[in-house]
């Protein structure tokens, strides 16, 4: 699965870059299913935390219910805090921007919705924590935040 972030706030306001989930693969992991079904579902349920303010550590009802999605769909326009790293490009591509990990609000780096820096350092501000949202809905309607 590949999805779309758009960084919304700071230096590096309506930046994109990508990310790619895997849910299938060879080697196994400790639970019997593909590792990289592990770590994609690990990841996708990282972005919902982060998403909806949930603490990875809270297995109440109601986070449970709250980390429910219908489909991949429900992902589009969800706004997260992240961290963002730098992955070297290697056979001729160049670096690259990468998810290194959707924060959760145990994180103290973890920034609710709605609070973004007012302005961040270019050398911070592709590495350290920064708010970000998914692309638009494929329907074509457009977020308030990525209108001019």
């Amino acid at each position: 699965m590949n999805l779309e972030f758009t960084i919304i706030g700071g230096s590096y306001d309506r930046r994109k870059f990508w990310h790619s989930v895997f849910v299938d693969g060879d080697k196994q992991g400790p639970s019997g299913m593909p590792l990289a079904k592990e770590i994609g579902l690990r990841t996708l349920k990282s972005i919902v935390e982060s998403a909806r303010n949930i603490s990875a550590t809270d297995v109440t009802p109601q986070a449970q219910q709250n980390r429910n999605i219908s489909g991949m769909m429900d992902l589009n326009g969800l706004e997260i805090c992240a961290k963002i790293g730098i992955k070297k490009g290697t056979n001729g591509y160049s670096d690259s921007n990468q998810l290194m990990a959707a924060l959760t609000p145990e994180n103290k780096e973890f920034l609710p919705q709605g609070n973004i820096p007012a302005q961040t350092t270019p050398a911070a501000g592709m590495q350290q924590g920064q708010q970000q949202q998914a692309a638009p809905p494929a329907s074509g309607a457009v977020p308030s935040w990525a209108q001019q």
